[in-house]
Parts: C-alpha cells; sequence; structure tokens
C-alpha cells in the first residue's frame, strides 16, 4: 500500500465538500462504511499510514481565525439547541453500552492478573504488535498497556479472556464490539469459544 493511495488533491477535497453539503448518508450507508472501515483498519499498513498522517496535525493560525470568523454571529435555534443537548446525553452516543463501563470488576481483575497477561503476551499489544516501551503518549508521558475483556464482560477475568492492547488500540474496541469480539475469539484461540 503506497502513500499516494490516500493522498487527496486539493480539487477532490472541495468537490466532497460541496457533496457533503447535500448528501446525507443513511443508516445503512452508515453501517456498511463502519464495517468498510473496520476492515481497513486491520491492515498494519493503513494503521502505519494513518499514524503518520496525523503525527502533530494542528490548525495553523490562519485556519482558526477562519473557523472563528465563520461561527461569529452564528445564533442556534431553541430546536437545534435541544437536538443537541439530547445529543449529548450518554445514552444517545454512539459508544454507550447500557452503562457497563460504570459495572465494577471482579475481585480477581487486580495488578497482579495484569502484569501477568502482559508478561504473557511479551508485554506486546495484541492488535499493533507494538512493545509497551514504545508506548508514549502526545506529550511524551510513558503509557502501559491496557488489559482488555474479548467478551466485554469484566466479571469473565479468566486468563483466555484477557489480552493486552496498547491505548489506542483499547480504544478501538469500543466501536463494533461483537466484531472485535469475533475477531479476537477467532484470531487468539481460532480452535475455542469462549463464553457468550
Amino acid at each position: 500500500m503506497t502513500k499516494s493511495t490516500y493522498i487527496r488533491t486539493q480539487e477532490h477535497k472541495i468537490k466532497m465538500s460541496e457533496i457533503k453539503k447535500y448528501y446525507s448518508p443513511s443508516e445503512e450507508t452508515k453501517r456498511k462504511v463502519s464495517k468498510i472501515m473496520f476492515k481497513l483498519w486491520q491492515n498494519p499498513e493503513y494503521r502505519q499510514h494513518m499514524s503518520e498522517v496525523h503525527k502533530g496535525q494542528k490548525h495553523t493560525k490562519e485556519q482558526n481565525e477562519k473557523i472563528g470568523l465563520a461561527n461569529t454571529g452564528k445564533k442556534r435555534t431553541e430546536e437545534t439547541k435541544r437536538k443537541i443537548g439530547n445529543g449529548n446525553r450518554a445514552e444517545k452516543n454512539g459508544m454507550w453500552n447500557n452503562g457497563s463501563s460504570f459495572e465494577p470488576y471482579g475481585v480477581e481483575f487486580n495488578k497482579e492478573l495484569k502484569e501477568f497477561i502482559k508478561q504473557k503476551y511479551n508485554y506486546r499489544c495484541q492488535e499493533c504488535f507494538r512493545h509497551q516501551d514504545e508506548l508514549y503518549s502526545k506529550n511524551g508521558k510513558k503509557r502501559k498497556l491496557h488489559i482488555h475483556h474479548i467478551d466485554y464482560n469484566k466479571q469473565n477475568n479468566f486468563i483466555e479472556n484477557l489480552i493486552p492492547l496498547c491505548w489506542n488500540c483499547h480504544l478501538q474496541t469500543n466501536f463494533n464490539r461483537n466484531d472485535w469480539k469475533d475477531y479476537f475469539q477467532e484470531r487468539i484461540y481460532p480452535n475455542d469459544t469462549l463464553t457468550n
């Protein structure tokens, strides 16, 4: 996969922004695009490319001024404000999963178990395979591997249900949860089926 595969010309970007003004994709189209992006994200070359493309990206001072001017004096109707307010409620968020993030972990999910899982997989993320020593935040702070529950059940702390993931890869697993569950179950334990 070459870098030129992903580069869009300025002309293409302008055409796409014009199309977006008049086109709103259906829910079915959004689902299809989501599945395509999920498959595309499995390609390490694509992930590497996107990492390089977005590395250090910031708006220029000129761009910030344009954005500010474009928003100056804009007034939202009460209906728009209500829609935005409702859209920001947790239940409406695309990542909402019936409050599962508030569920407690099992008592056995402790530092010792987490360390054991990291050691079992040689301190490597099981999606991008980066070593824990290579993980840094944007401000240069060292990051540790996260421990991911393959079946998303925080009470299922069997070793077979736990894998280490870096922060970036773990974040991706918040979307399309069933796809990720199937993906890891098949890849990590191809001949076994974990408890559903």
